[in-house]
């Protein structure tokens, strides 16, 4: 990406235009309310949110991940997932699946926002799959996910809530997606998701 379209004010690509305030940080958590039975324990209050491009690295960032269903891709996701978090793939794996019992991940614009807390870790970790072929996670009007953004949190950490909702709002601005879609290395998509979490 280069240092003329970073500075220009504008995001790079097809991200130029500005947005309009998404809904409040409590109603996105709220809709992408976390499992609670991995750790069976509430999230203590936190200050603040996290970032997630603080988090992810490019070992975090699966392109052309080759999958045929919902639980395929989350099989796959969990198994990259366990090998940052050093915890087994079906540890992880049973945790999303219980998170996504409760209710659907998919949070618009073909992305799903998969997540859980677990015992056993002290740091958050995170994966970024683009799928070579969309999948169909069972929404109601029948749209298809590509891009899958998968946390792992720490079972008794503050600061899960505000950094699902922080990351809804970000996954949710016009052009992202697309850009995200675009990008030709983990190197790339892991800058533009640092770079525009620094936008206003």
């Amino acid at each position: 990406m280069s240092a003329a379209v970073m500075s220009a004010g504008s995001f790079p690509v097809s991200i130029r235009r500005g947005w309009s305030p998404l809904r409040a940080a409590s109603q996105a958590a709220e809709r992408l309310r976390p499992a609670t039975g991995v750790a069976n324990a509430s999230d203590k209050p936190a200050t603040s949110a996290r970032d997630v491009g603080d988090i992810l690295s490019p070992d975090g960032v699966l392109l052309d991940l080759q999958a045929r269903s919902k639980r395929s891709v989350l099989a796959l996701i969990a198994h990259r997932l366990a090998m940052q978090a050093g915890l087994r793939s079906g540890e992880v794996l049973a945790a999303l699946l219980r998170r996504e019992g409760l209710g659907p991940t998919f949070i618009g614009n073909g992305v799903a926002l998969p997540h859980a807390r677990i015992k056993g870790i002290t740091r958050p970790e995170v994966v970024l799959a683009r799928l070579r072929d969309p999948v169909s996670p069972r929404t109601p009007n029948g749209e298809v996910v590509d891009l899958v953004l998968a946390i792992l949190w720490p079972a008794h950490q503050s600061g899960f809530v505000p950094t699902l909702a922080r990351s809804w709002r970000l996954l949710r601005r016009p052009g992202l997606a697309d850009d995200l879609r675009r990008s030709g290395s983990a190197e790339e998509i892991c800058a533009l998701i640092r770079w525009a979490e620094q936008r206003p």
